[in-house]
């Protein structure tokens, strides 16, 4: 990771589709205690959580309008973002992840 910059993950998919479920299984992975995961910030926006590498989950589920979200793509760390597509075209990001649902299964395709 850069001075001063973050690694941005866009998640997009519909409801139900797998967005926050990935985001707990990248938390742990990132060596947080699963039970310091606060779930989908839906109402908050944003959860914030310090550990050894900075972690943001961003929810824009509930946003019409995405102004002012930017400052935390500003921060330096980890920044997973579900409904990504509301940004897509104003951050950098380093992943867009897409989930899908088909015949009850759950696809993912990372790009």
């Amino acid at each position: 990771m850069k001075e001063g910059g973050s690694i941005v993950i866009l998640l997009i998919g519909e409801l139900g589709s797998g967005k926050t479920l990935f985001t707990h299984g990248f938390f742990t992975g990132l060596g947080y205690r699963e039970t310091d995961f606060r779930g989908s910030p839906s109402f908050v926006i944003v959860q914030e959580y310090n550990g050894c590498i900075p972690f943001y989950h961003i929810d824009l589920y509930r946003l019409k309008t995405v102004e002012g979200i930017e400052e935390f793509f500003e921060k330096e760390g980890i920044i997973v973002c579900e409904w990504g597509e509301k940004i897509e075209n104003m951050v950098t990001f380093l992943w867009k992840i897409e989930f899908t649902i088909s015949n009850d299964k759950r696809i993912i395709k990372i790009a």
